[in-house]
């Protein structure tokens, strides 16, 4: 896309460091005019104050844009441009400031960590994908706040992290690697995209609309019976584990948006409602599913999936569930790409 700009013409081209991919800054034309000569230096001092403004009013204070030596670069082009009788046009600066704006960095965010333990005179490595939440920007307390939403897309959403892990103790490597991961998962981002507030969401994001009803289907399958004891037929539960290590969920489209938002809202209920009635309601559902099958059903595990199944469509039907994430959402709307209705 070339974007003309002879109304600001110059005897040469001063060159911008990395415009925007697709943008062609032509510049060209009558030298003669009153901006060449000068005679509207007020009209750019004034163009330069504003895009100044409009940098730090608009643009995430993470962003590389907002350092002051590229905002110095910006001035002095503008500033000097007519001493040096070559002049660039403010608009397109503008313009790629704008579009830049949005493009978050998020290595300094996210990490990949690496632990190891002694088991059996072996020593052993396990990794998880982490958040760095220790920097003093606005970015790093929302992610602080939201920890959860993000931290279920990093466990869940980026990938494969295992040939990465395999780098370490080469941290140089590892880290490279992670964030370059980072940048080129074009899914991961487009998750994250959705569930930041929309002074740091790429312009132009179209929510997405989900039912009440597919809300409560993703939200129900993080009530898991895990496991039976065989001694006393009592069964294992988890709140919020992964549901990608469940059973496969037929879903009909991609609902991951649903899952950081249910996995989040579950974990506010559980720690924050005073009095959050969804795990006493899970565990007696257990309880009530297992007293009705147990003499039943052939096996353990037949009776562990037969409850586990159950208390799926119960926690589906649950009241207090649908009701604590309705209000989390509308909580949080400002910072949630989508609608639910």
């Amino acid at each position: 896309m070339e974007l003309p700009l002879a109304w600001c013409a110059a005897e040469s081209v001063v060159e911008l460091s990395s415009p925007p991919a697709g943008i062609n800054m032509v510049v060209g034309g009558d030298t003669n005019n009153g901006f060449a000569r000068g005679e509207c230096r007020w009209l750019y001092q004034l163009i330069a104050l504003f895009i100044t403004l409009i940098s730090k009013a608009f643009i995430p204070a993470t962003n590389p844009l907002t350092h002051p030596l590229l905002i110095n670069m910006h001035l002095k082009i503008a500033f000097t441009s007519f001493q040096r009788r070559a002049l660039i046009s403010i608009i397109p600066i503008l313009f790629f400031s704008l579009l830049q704006a949005q493009k978050i960095d998020y290595c300094p965010y996210f990490y990949l960590d690496i632990s190891t333990r002694e088991e059996n005179g072996e020593s052993v490595k396990s990794y998880s994908p982490e958040i760095d939440t220790s920097h003093q920007d606005s970015l790093s307390t929302f992610f602080g706040q939201h920890y959860n939403r993000f931290s279920y897309l990093l466990w869940n959403k980026l990938g494969d992290l295992g040939p990465i892990a395999e780098t370490y103790p080469d941290t140089a490597i590892m880290d490279s690697l992670f964030c370059d991961l980072l940048h080129n998962n074009s899914l991961f981002l487009f998750y994250l995209n959705n569930v930041l507030p929309e002074s740091f969401r790429l312009p132009g994001s179209t929510p997405e609309t989900f039912t009440t009803d597919e809300m409560m289907l993703v939200a129900s399958h993080f009530f898991y019976c895990l496991e039976i004891q065989q001694s006393d037929t009592v069964i294992i539960s988890h709140i919020c584990v992964s549901i990608k290590d469940q059973e496969t969920i037929p879903f009909k489209r991609d609902m991951t948006l649903l899952e950081a938002f249910a996995f989040e809202g579950i974990f506010n209920a559980l720690q924050n409602e005073e009095k959050s009635k969804i795990d006493a309601n899970f565990r007696r559902y257990i309880n009530e599913s297992t007293n009705r099958y147990k003499d039943r059903m052939n096996s353990l595990e037949e009776l562990l999936v037969t409850v586990r199944h159950e208390c799926f469509a119960l926690m589906e039907d649950d009241e207090d569930l649908k009701q604590s994430l309705l209000q989390y959402y509308r909580d949080n709307r400002d910072n949630l790409n989508f609608i639910i209705d």
